[in-house]
């Protein structure tokens, strides 16, 4: 009896140690600044200064290309802006009205259509992911300094501002730094296999206190 509790409480401490942390996250690409961006429709300006997208989602979001490992695509919960010179401040996105992360060989981004941001040439999602299917293998925290950072066709704010040009991409070229981070605490989320297992262990802790439980006869 002994051997089957103690083999049961193992395999409930084994679940317990294999819940997979579910958070928030924020995923952040600061710009050093774009070279002749368009703000508005208006005229090229020759240097942005600083510009920060951050974009949020929660790290067990599923991959919507689930059949290609070279690819990872999530759905955000939503994008925003600041730049300084523009006088934003966590702007939230609101054109396109849908976004979505995309871990790919040549980094990271953000797409939607239109509009997309973030570095292609280097490095690549799959050094800093276990695998590009699942947020969940990305380090929390991360923060490293990347290539070039890409801005192509236009973005909507909340306040009316847009920024970029449909059809016209444009680079940050230095200063341009990738961080992720966990926002608030994370939410025990088992994994399937491990909730059969836990399972298992608790029909045995059941079967175990059943045993121990059963009374005499009594005698006449």
């Amino acid at each position: 009896m002994r051997v089957k509790f103690y083999a049961a409480l193992i395999a409930a401490t084994a679940f317990a140690a294999s819940v997979a942390q579910a958070a928030p996250i924020e995923i952040s690409f600061h710009a050093g600044g774009f070279a002749n961006i368009i703000v508005n429709g208006g005229a090229p300006i020759p240097n942005s200064g600083p510009v920060t997208a951050r974009v949020f989602l929660d790290n067990t979001t599923p991959d919507r290309a689930p059949g290609d490992s070279s690819l990872g695509q999530f759905l955000v919960t939503s994008v925003d802006f600041t730049a300084p010179a523009f006088g934003w401040v966590n702007q939230l996105v609101v054109l396109p009205t849908q976004l979505v992360l995309d871990t790919h060989s040549g980094g990271v981004s953000f797409e939607g259509s239109p509009g997309f941001f973030g570095f292609f040439n280097g490095p690549s999602a799959a050094s800093l992911m276990a695998n590009l299917d699942d947020l969940t293998t990305l380090p929390l925290p991360t923060s490293l300094s990347t290539g070039a950072f890409e801005l192509g066709n236009i973005f909507t704010l909340q306040n009316g501002d847009t920024i970029g040009l449909l059809g016209i991409g444009f680079i940050s070229a230095t200063g341009n730094q990738f961080s992720a981070s966990a926002v608030g605490d994370g939410v025990g989320v088992p994994e399937p296999g491990m909730l059969a297992l836990f399972g298992l262990g608790l029909a045995g802790l059941y079967s175990a206190r059943r045993r121990g439980a059963t009374p005499s006869a009594s005698r006449g």
